[in-house]
């Protein structure tokens, strides 16, 4: 197995952290003729945006790269739905979001 571009920056062996089949999804994006963009650093972030904002003639795929100890919100917890999204994270407490219906009222 080869060292990849996503794999963590204290990796030693590409078999010891990483998961065993991880695609490039760059270079799958690219393969179908659409544009990739890889972040890895919070700011790169905007300039990605923009740059898929101003690529306007083909689709572009975003691969954000994101440490595994970091906490990225909002969030849904897995087998949860939107309406469970979590959008704040303290030591205390989690902010979880409530659908409105169309009257307005929260469920």
């Amino acid at each position: 197995m080869r060292y990849r571009i996503s794999c963590m920056k204290n990796c030693n062996s590409p078999a010891a952290c990483c998961p065993e089949y991880t695609p490039d999804f760059i270079s799958l994006a690219q393969s179908y003729g659409v544009r990739g963009i890889r972040v890895t650093k919070e700011e790169e972030i905007l300039p990605a945006l923009e740059a898929a904002r101003d690529t306007l003639k083909i689709p572009t795929l975003i691969e954000f790269i994101i440490e595994p100890e970091e906490n990225v919100l909002p969030i849904v917890s897995p087998g949860k739905a939107l309406d469970g999204m979590i959008l704040d994270y303290d030591s205390n407490r989690l902010t979880v979001s409530r659908s409105t219906s169309s009257t307005g009222s929260t469920t």
